[in-house]
């Protein structure tokens, strides 16, 4: 398989850990483009006029997961958003296969798995506030991130190159993430 995109960071982590909140910083701060799943899949959910909620995007998710190759689904993904910087910021890969297929489309990546305690992310999605997300109770927390499309997650920790521990301030694992990829040249300006 070619090589065709030059870099790629790609954070995964289970739900609530941070990643939305880290790929934000980082496009604010470094204008790098975001691959997400979640766009790609939630514009599938209103192709189909289904309610935008967790479990429609699971379903399209899975649906998607069952039917396309890892690398077909990541290349439409990547059509979708159309990526213009030279590094893409990819969200949403939930399976360890995924990091195989971007290894094979970039020339460099880095992942980077945000390790966070249940209990934390729980916190955390109880203090959001977004449409696709209903009140739950502990136990109903725990069984949404059991979902299939949630059950390969904790996989990505063994083939993910950098493991953050994401339970301190979005500020702190920001700084921890930026000397990764400093580290790694993939940037030499930004905060």
């Amino acid at each position: 398989m070619t090589k065709g995109f030059r870099r790629a960071l790609v954070v995964c982590g289970p739900i609530c850990s941070g990643k939305s909140s880290l790929i934000s910083k980082l496009t604010s701060n470094f204008a790098w483009d975001v691959v997400s799943f979640s766009t790609y899949v939630g514009s599938l959910v209103v192709e189909q006029d289904l309610p935008i909620t967790r479990e429609s995007m699971q379903l399209i998710g899975k649906g998607l997961v069952d039917t396309l190759s890892p690398a077909e689904f990541l290349k439409r993904t990547i059509a979708h958003c159309s990526p213009q910087s030279h590094v893409h910021l990819i969200d949403g890969i939930r399976h360890p296969v995924g990091i195989q297929v971007v290894r094979q489309l970039y020339r460099e990546s880095i992942s980077v798995f945000l390790n966070v305690s249940i209990t934390a992310r729980y916190e955390r999605y109880c203090r959001r506030d977004r449409q696709e997300d209903s009140a739950l109770s502990f136990i109903e927390f725990e069984r949404l991130c059991q979902m299939p499309i949630e059950a390969e997650i904790e996989g990505i920790r063994t083939v993910a190159d950098h493991i953050l521990g994401a339970s301190e301030s979005l500020e702190q694992t920001y700084a921890e993430l930026v000397r990764v990829i400093r580290a790694r040249g993939f940037c030499n300006e930004g905060v």
